[in-house]
């Protein structure tokens, strides 16, 4: 296609031909939340890091669903999800709503991948309903208390200027330097306009980082539950060049989930699905049929 050809295209077939899924909604509450569901087998969920969307796990999407069901939601302000200012973008609301998403489906059993806030959320509904959990797969997120915020963030929440830095400047979608311009623009078009932005300030807002924080007794109730998951499958891969989650974030991964396999990747950041797509399918890919399937067959062989 040539550049002017481009230039013609509109958002909507752009995305259509960059992120060829059906695209699924479901009314959760009073909002619609999109999500992608293709495949048939054991069901693994991915959940994506804010302010990216579902269009992150593109490849994964391809690769998994020739195995397994892939049910990957669009977390509300984000992606092709409605974006409300009625819904206030914390923690527990998240949460609650993802909870609400997974009964809709029916859904029994799945698997975790979960990167960011993403992995947060996730981690969030698991400790609540950990006997769903078959396995865990996280990558660059918290699930404790003991968040330092980088100085980047901790700018981006000042008055005034954390504004300014998070809509004009883009601080918190920085990372994704080597992006070619189509993968920017996809990431992009969600975030325009007033009702883009509104929930990437918010999700700015609603990270934990003093004791005062309304996220903070989210955490702490996640935080409490993950021992429930030193029996279960997981495995932590991580980006080391990210600046929002860094190494230090990792090691409390280590410290709540010893049992935990831990896979770092040196020139990912950020965008770790762009920055090393290969490795990541590979560790995913590996993890899951190692684990996923066997506890499949396990319960199959029980129900004879």
């Amino acid at each position: 296609m040539n550049k002017e050809i481009r230039q013609q295209e509109t958002d909507e077939a752009f995305l259509q031909r960059v992120f060829p899924f059906k695209r699924n909604y479901m009314r959760v509450d009073s909002w619609h939340i999109h999500y992608v569901d293709e495949g048939e087998g054991e069901v693994v969920m991915l959940f994506h890091a804010c302010p990216q969307w579902s269009f992150s796990y593109r490849r994964l999407i391809e690769t998994l669903s020739k195995k397994y069901r892939v049910i990957v939601p669009d977390l509300p302000g984000f992606g092709l999800s409605d974006k409300p200012e009625d819904f206030d973008y914390m923690l527990n609301s998240y949460i609650f709503l993802l909870e609400e998403f997974i009964q809709n489906l029916a859904l029994t059993r799945i698997n975790i991948v979960g990167h960011g806030w993403g992995g947060t959320i996730a981690m969030g509904y698991a400790v609540l309903h950990p006997n769903m959990i078959s396995s865990l797969v996280m990558m660059n997120s918290i699930a404790f208390s003991h968040y330092t915020i980088p100085l980047r963030l901790a700018m981006c929440r000042l008055p005034v200027i954390g504004p300014f830095l998070t809509v004009y400047l883009k601080a918190m979608e920085s990372g994704g330097n080597k992006l070619s311009a189509e993968v920017k623009r996809a990431y992009k078009i969600p975030l325009e306009g007033k009702e883009g932005k509104y929930p990437l300030l918010r999700f700015v807002e609603s990270i934990p980082s003093v004791p005062e924080a309304e996220a903070v007794q989210a955490i702490l109730a996640i935080e409490a539950g993950l021992w429930m998951f030193r029996t279960k499958p997981v495995r932590i891969i991580w980006a080391m060049k990210d600046w929002l989650y860094n190494k230090n974030a990792l090691h409390l991964w280590h410290k709540y989930i010893p049992n935990a396999e831990i896979h770092t990747l040196a020139d990912a950041g950020r965008y770790i699905q762009e920055d090393a797509p290969e490795e990541l399918e590979s560790l995913i890919t590996e993890f899951l049929d190692k684990n996923a399937l066997k506890e499949d067959i396990a319960i199959s062989g029980q129900r004879q």
